[in-house]
């Protein structure tokens, strides 16, 4: 998993000037526009939301007591940089023991609670700390896994320019 990260590192400066050729050209205040909407609401987000966020961490802890309550994964952001993005887990800490997959309906490596935060996007809350520290924005495209972007980039014609 390393080596992809670092694949993706060094291919984040030429996707920036290959296929960005314009990314220095965005207009500042926009970004800085964005950037602090995206803050307030992060934070307002996580002060307001914290009393649910801890009954979630309740819950997972009850219903399963080995592993964390947050799960961190390498996903590939804006220009192809890798950040780790948090959630609140709801699957099996061996759930990915087989290389990275899509969730199917019904999956068993779904842990009793996790289907009805899946349900209700409930398991996505910590990643507001990601658009705090500035590595997602609350409106963009959907971060994807290290592989999953590996292979889109080969299936999907100029997939690297949508991120």
């Amino acid at each position: 998993m390393n080596e992809q990260v670092s694949n993706s590192v060094f291919l984040a400066e030429q996707v920036k000037q290959e296929e960005h050729p314009g990314y220095m050209l965005e207009e500042k205040s926009y970004l800085a526009f964005k950037h602090a909407v995206d803050f307030l609401i992060s934070l307002c987000a996580l002060i307001l939301l914290m009393p649910l966020g801890l009954l979630v961490a309740i819950f997972i802890k009850l219903t399963s007591p080995s592993g964390s309550v947050i799960f961190v994964q390498e996903r590939v952001g804006r220009y192809c940089q890798p950040f780790s993005m948090y959630k609140f887990r709801t699957m099996h800490n061996d759930s990915e023991q087989h290389g990275p997959q899509f969730a199917i309906k019904a999956d068993p490596r779904v842990i009793p609670f996790g289907s009805f935060l899946r349900k209700f996007r409930i398991d996505e809350l910590p990643q507001f700390i990601n658009v705090l520290k500035g590595q997602m924005s609350i409106i963009g495209p959907r971060p994807e896994q290290v592989a999953f972007v590996s292979k889109f980039k080969e299936e999907i014609p100029r997939y690297s320019i949508a991120i």
